[in-house]
């Protein structure tokens, strides 16, 4: 009879210890399983900081817009001053030149008279 028992327990080891390695299998494959989903949650994750960074990226092109956009009126402002300039300049060196036309009427009208003046005398 013992040989039966040993027998018998013989079996049952052997069937407990398969029974172990289809627990320990089955614990492996929801470790892997795991480590799938973590994987799949990574690359999530780096999408999301991919985009995150695309948003970053896309507002300063907008933020170096708006700046051109600011330059582009600073210099229109500037040319629109530096024309004003110079009509101001150019009425200026108009006005100084009408002036020295008067002055020089003036000059040839005193001559003139001048000349008239010593023609009475002389005569």
């Amino acid at each position: 009879m013992m040989n039966f028992r040993a027998l018998k327990l013989t079996g049952q080891a052997f069937d407990l210890t398969g029974e172990r390695y289809v627990t320990e299998g089955k614990k492996a494959k929801a470790y892997g399983a795991g480590l799938d989903a973590g994987i799949e949650f990574e690359k999530a994750k780096a999408k999301l900081y991919k985009y995150h960074t695309q948003v970053e990226n896309t507002e300063q092109a907008e933020s170096h817009y708006n700046l051109a956009v600011k330059r582009t009126g600073v210099v229109e402002k500037i040319n629109e001053y530096a024309e004003e300039e110079l009509d101001e300049t150019l009425e200026k060196s108009r006005i100084k030149a009408e002036q020295a036309k008067l002055q020089r009427k003036s000059a040839e009208n005193k001559l003139s008279e001048l000349q008239k003046q010593l023609g009475e005398v002389a005569s």
